[in-house]
């Protein structure tokens, strides 16, 4: 099963200017349900764009990548778009382990392999409830090809063995899940 969905209560296709590009949002195809997903990145040489919102529509996380990325919708989620993405797929990232070694999500940046280890972990927002937690993966030399920002909802990254780095600034701290 794949997921292409968007905000609940959209009733059609349609298509507004986003920074003078189009953008479309589709209209849902069956009602999100909360888990897991991930794409194998974007389709048609461009980024692949994705948003969660709340039921009132308001922005609760949101991204953009050139690589596979995990995204965890919630049981509170309004809402999830897409752009340029391939199909998502539910994956299992298993659940929190507390006896784990956390990443430090306050202002963070570690190579991976070396200051963490790849995997899926996951974070509560940002580290005082107020201020944006973005975080990003990286290639070898420090460019970004996956990121995202989230204040107040959870937010789940799975980082793979070829990535470079890791960073998160302003994010509590990340936990690794089981498998």
């Amino acid at each position: 099963m794949s997921i292409r969905c968007a905000p609940r209560d959209t009733p059609n296709a349609g298509t507004v200017n986003a920074g003078g590009m189009p953008l479309t949002t589709i209209p849902v195809v069956g009602e999100a349900i909360p888990g897991s997903y991930r794409t194998a990145g974007p389709t048609g040489g461009k980024t692949c764009d994705w948003t969660r919102t709340d039921t009132d529509a308001n922005i609760v996380e949101r991204g953009t990548t050139l690589d596979s990325t995990t995204v965890t919708i919630e049981p509170t989620d309004g809402g999830f778009t897409t752009t340029n993405c391939a199909p998502w797929n539910p994956v299992n990232l298993g659940t929190a382990d507390s006896d784990a070694p956390k990443i430090p999500g306050y202002n963070f940046t570690g190579a991976v392999g070396v200051d963490l280890q790849p995997g899926s972990y996951l974070s509560n927002g940002s580290s005082d409830g107020k201020k944006s937690c973005l975080w990003s993966r990286q290639d070898g030399s420090g460019v970004t090809f996956n990121s995202g920002t989230t204040i107040t909802d959870p937010v789940t990254v799975t980082i793979e063995p070829t990535d470079g780095r890791f960073q998160s600034l302003g994010c509590g701290d990340w936990t690794p899940l089981s498998q």
